[in-house]
């Protein structure tokens, strides 16, 4: 069960908190510190509001079907009541999912000084494009073929971002230490 929430909700959500609080952290910002409260606040907001919501139509539970699994785990692991995940009870815990791997793919995109969008050559934004484009054929061909060749790059991606998460969990520890105990630790960075 862990290793099905490492490489999905604690993955986008978790790890992407950290590298929000970790940055304000160490740009010492007051906007960066404000944006990660929001970041949590959204995520209490998404599990704690009720809002009406419609029954899902056959084509969204259908290409839904694939989050269904991790759906109901949360809700069980939440302890909110009812056996179906499309129940009010549980509806937050899909919101929850949608805002955290939306945020998750926009805060990446957002980073252009990080990851250096701006700096791509030629050749390696063809090959980019190339592999977009190979993706949605891949999901025109099969949703199911494609969500399954996806995951399986998005689980290699996880895996390799490993190291960078630690790293990261060990800067915020440090920066949260006293001053007089972060001089015996070495820095992470």
């Amino acid at each position: 069960m862990i290793a099905y929430f490492l490489v999905t909700i604690i993955h986008v959500l978790i790890f992407t908190a950290a590298f929000v609080l970790s940055g304000a952290i160490k740009q010492r910002s007051r906007s960066g510190l404000i944006s990660f409260g929001i970041f949590v606040g959204c995520t209490v907001l998404c599990l704690a509001s009720s809002l009406p919501s419609l029954p899902p139509s056959e084509s969204v539970r259908q290409a839904y079907r694939f989050f269904e699994p991790l759906n109901l785990q949360i809700a069980i692991f939440l302890g909110l009541p009812g056996n179906s995940i499309y129940e009010a009870e549980r509806i937050g815990v899909m919101r929850l999912i949608a805002f955290a791997y939306t945020y998750h793919y926009l805060n990446w995109f957002s980073k252009t000084s990080v990851i250096g969008w701006h700096m791509v050559s030629r050749p390696r934004a063809l090959l980019i494009a190339l592999f977009w484009f190979g993706s949605i054929g891949l999901y025109v061909f099969s949703y199911s073929v494609g969500f399954a060749v996806l995951y399986g790059a998005s689980l290699l991606h996880v895996l390799l971002e490993f190291p960078l998460n630690a790293k990261t969990f060990g800067g915020i520890a440090v920066a949260l230490l006293p001053q007089s105990r972060q001089k015996s630790i070495p820095d992470p960075a």
